[in-house]
């Protein structure tokens, strides 16, 4: 962020800018990252998820192998 404001600043088209302008923008993509990142960890711990779906599959595979070797 600060890059992207110090940038703003020494650039002579982008000068024109009000500080005001550049600390909202700085910070409307700031939240817009923490919102995206929020969703991904949500997403990624979701039941949904793959790696949920395959630890389940597994867990049933396991499951039908143990009562097939019982019925034996």
């Amino acid at each position: 962020m600060l890059l992207l404001t110090l940038y703003v600043y020494a650039h002579p088209v982008l000068g024109h800018i009000h500080r005001e302008e550049i600390i909202m923008k700085v910070v409307a993509y700031f939240a817009v990252a923490c919102v995206v990142v929020m969703v991904a960890s949500m997403a990624m711990k979701s039941p949904s998820s793959s790696v949920s779906k395959a630890k389940t599959t597994i867990q049933n595979n396991i499951d039908a192998r143990k009562a097939a070797l019982a019925a034996i």
